[in-house]
């Protein structure tokens, strides 16, 4: 008996030590993995960020199940109609990554059955480009499983070969989320290089099987040398199913003297892999709808044919004008660009309580004549639907000195809808004996209308300074209501303005400081004014992509001399034409009443945002696949006959929308509550 017990007990130490000799070695093994990048950076001496390359792609995609609703979907309205189903494009391409981790592209073939060979889903060109060893695999989503930050999230297998060569890991995620995926790859066991790796997952609207095989040696091996992504998007009740493939690091460098060429003779000798059975039938289906409707054509005779085009021309312009957006680039080196935004799209509209449904306008024009000047224009442009109220920035730019950030700029702007409390007090006092209903009269909004110039020039990396002028021209709202009391309806105010930007560490922290002197006279304004802000702010970055912002800023009006005078302030001010999810919400007061922002001689406010991709609600099992990221938001703020006044949200944002709950409170207590809506179908695409 004791024999027997001895026996169990010697087994259960041998079979403890074998298990922790196992668990060692996976570890080790895991080690190696995550190790690898610094090891050739090492060994290298140069950033594997910095390369250029030749990469041919192609792709296919099947529209299974299609409705109206994809004629809206960005880039999708030409394989939205017609009998064609099946469409197939190949590009043949030189790209470059600088080290600022911006990837160039320049097309040199493009190959299409998509009529007008237009631009498809390049949502999922990003995919073919995966920083398999960086904390995200695509752009800032998708927490990779091959980086120290993110091995928490992840549960790893291993399955060692009998030669110990190479090791098969698989990993799969401890909670359901968007952000993570499940798969596993083949690995040096010796070195931890990654030699082929096989990742599914499902992120804004997309399932996909990304297949992966990586670089032998050196910095090549940090990034995949052929990618194919497989894919299937639902949307709205559209089918998709899609395959793009991309091989890299190609001998051939074709000339800039050929640049978007639509030759399949040349496509055919670069080349780098056959086409599949479906990329085959892709092109002669298309060749065959090419013939046939051309057969047609000559049969029907000119009226049939003129009618043919007429409606192909409208569906034409409908797609170009309205439903997406206009782009280009021109020039000899495509140095000048363009690009509208679409003029009806209604994933552009957004939701506050304190203005109601809003939409909103982009525009971005860019020519350069040299590599260091350049002629910019920016306007954006907003309808509030409860205010009945068009906002509007245009500022026009000319970059003299690139390199310095030296610029003179031109803005017209009606950004902000101002009030006057002290000339409201100052009306009833005159009036305070005659029998004037003032609670029905609209004495306190004025529209405002602005010009700024101002020069900017950056003598080192940290430190920027501006002058320049501004003008302001403020009506009343009701025009009719000042005509009674007899006072004017138009003020004026004209400054001078210096301010100026230090960044001790170039990114995420910023100091700002910005100084303004009104003049009065006939000539210039209605009140002469000192006003000055200064406004610190910075993010801290932690691993998994979770930031916090912290932005503290203080100002106020110094002296003024005049009766007409308007506490208008730079920093603290309402945005009128707000961005969804991506604007700068921790440094928005969402309920603060509008009056309250030129009612004060000064103001403090300190803001705060935490943002984290797995925060609460996305960490439970049925949420976890739709929402991508949290934020939790503290802004409070001390001006004269309200402070403090302080409010705290929380907002998610998904594929579909973003969405905040807000709560204001002030020393007397619960003020209101509220939410801001905005639509994030697409905006990434």
């Amino acid at each position: 008996m004791v024999f027997h017990k001895l026996k169990v007990f010697l087994i259960f130490i041998l079979l403890t030590c074998l298990t922790s000799s196992m668990g060692a070695r996976k570890s080790d093994i895991l080690l190696r993995v995550l190790n690898y990048p610094a090891r050739i950076h090492n060994s290298c001496g140069t950033k594997a960020d910095t390369f250029q390359t030749n990469v041919y792609t192609k792709y296919h995609i099947q529209t299974l199940r299609r409705n109206p609703f994809m004629m809206i979907m960005p880039h999708l309205f030409h394989v939205s109609r017609g009998e064609q189903r099946l469409f197939f494009g190949e590009t043949y391409s030189t790209v470059i990554a600088t080290e600022k981790q911006e990837i160039q592209r320049f097309r040199h073939l493009h190959i299409s059955t998509i009529r007008h060979r237009r631009k498809t889903l390049d949502i999922l060109n990003q995919y073919l480009n995966p920083h398999i060893y960086g904390v995200t695999l695509v752009g800032n989503h998708l927490l990779s499983p091959f980086h120290s930050a993110n091995c928490h999230f992840y549960k790893y297998y291993f399955d060692t070969d009998s030669s110990s060569t190479h090791t098969r890991l698989t990993f799969r995620p401890k909670i359901q989320n968007t952000q993570l995926v499940t798969g596993e790859a083949v690995i040096e066991t010796q070195t931890g290089r990654i030699k082929e790796c096989h990742i599914k997952g499902e992120y804004d609207m997309t399932a996909f099987m990304l297949h992966i095989r990586m670089g032998e040696e050196g910095l090549a091996s940090l990034r995949a040398t052929y990618c194919e992504i497989e894919a299937d998007l639902s949307i709205i009740g559209n089918r998709l199913h899609t395959r793009f493939t991309a091989v890299s690091d190609l001998p051939v460098q074709l000339p800039r003297t050929i640049a978007d060429a639509d030759s399949l003779s040349l496509m055919n000798k670069l080349r780098p892999i056959p086409l599949s059975q479906t990329d085959s039938q892709a092109l002669q289906y298309y060749d065959n709808l090419q013939v046939r409707q051309s057969n047609d054509t000559t049969s029907t005779g000119t009226k049939t044919n003129n009618k043919w085009h007429t409606a192909d021309a409208i569906w034409d312009a409908i797609d170009d004008n309205l439903l997406t957006s206009i782009s280009g680039r021109f020039g000899d080196n495509k140095q000048h660009y363009f690009k509208i935004s679409p003029l009806f799209n209604p994933l552009y509209m957004g939701y506050s309580n304190s203005r109601g449904i809003t939409y909103k306008l982009k525009a971005n024009f860019e020519y350069r004549p040299s590599e260091n000047t350049a002629f910019s224009l920016f306007p954006v442009a907003g309808y509030s639907f409860r205010q009945h109220q068009l906002y509007f920035t245009a500022p026009f730019q000319y970059s003299f000195n690139r390199r310095r950030e030296g610029y003179v700029s031109l803005t017209i702007a009606n950004g902000n809808t101002i009030s006057n409390s002290q000339l409201m007090e100052q009306v009833k006092q005159e009036h305070r004996l005659d029998s004037i209903r003032f609670d029905r009269m609209d004495l306190q909004y004025f529209r405002d209308l602005s010009f700024q110039v101002k020069c900017n020039y950056a003598p080192n990396p940290h430190l920027s300074a501006q002058v320049g002028v501004v003008f302001h021209r403020r009506s009343a709202v009701s025009h009719h209501s000042f005509h009674v009391i007899g006072k004017p309806d138009v003020y004026k105010n004209f400054g001078t303005l210096v301010s100026c930007t230090y960044h001790p560490w170039k990114t995420h922290t910023i100091f700002h400081a910005d100084y303004e002197h009104g003049f009065r006279g006939p000539m210039s304004g209605d009140a002469s004014y000192d006003r000055i802000e200064t406004d610190f702010s910075h993010t801290f970055s932690f691993p998994c992509t979770r930031t916090l912002k912290l932005r503290t800023g203080i100002g106020g009006i110094i002296s003024y001399r005049g009766e007409n005078y308007f506490l208008d302030y730079t920093t603290f001010r309402r945005n009128h034409i707000s961005d969804s999810w991506h604007d700068e919400w921790s440094g928005n007061y969402e309920l603060l009443d509008e009056h309250w922002y030129n009612a004060s001689n000064y103001y403090v406010q300190l803001n705060a945002a935490y943002e984290s991709p797995l925060l609460f609600l996305s960490r439970l099992p049925l949420l976890g696949k739709i929402i991508e990221r949290e934020r939790i938001v503290l802004n409070t703020l001390a001006i004269r006959r309200l402070a403090p006044y302080i409010e705290c949200g929380y907002g998610m944002t998904n594929r579909y929308f973003s969405i905040g709950g807000y709560a204001a409170f002030s020393r007397r207590g619960y003020e209101s509550c509220g939410i801001k809506l905005g639509f994030e179908l697409f905006n990434n695409w």
